[in-house]
């Protein structure tokens, strides 16, 4: 049993130890920082601000949420595989002028990006 949840933990990193975390108004990109791999982040209704950057496998899950990028860059950069979106109103994103912002922006580090 102990070699078979070994293996496991080898072939699926993101889910040995992930951790479920609601996520106060305003504390968004703090959040995203202190996560773990695989951690399940549960934003709470009404709006946060600010664009983020996902630099790991995660997964953002939405209640009735907005997230306002106020006008800069893109709202939310995805730059890690297995992320999952959920839930989420997308607002805000800005123009970089040669650069191309939008709600949501992976890249091709996203592998199995999942927008929902």
């Amino acid at each position: 049993m102990l070699r078979l949840m070994f293996i496991f933990t080898l072939l699926f990193p993101a889910l040995a130890g992930a951790a479920t975390r609601d996520v106060p108004l305003g504390a968004l990109a703090s959040a995203i920082e202190n996560a773990q791999a695989g951690d399940i982040l549960r934003l709470s209704q009404g709006i946060y601000e600010g664009a983020v950057e996902i630099d790991k496998p995660l997964t953002l899950v939405g209640n009735e949420t907005t997230i306002d990028g106020l006008g800069e860059g893109s709202v939310i950069l995805v730059d890690a595989p297995d992320v999952t979106l959920s839930g989420l109103t997308v607002i805000g994103s800005g123009s970089g002028g040669g650069a191309l912002d939008a709600g949501i922006t992976l890249t091709a580090s996203a592998d199995r990006a999942v927008i929902e």
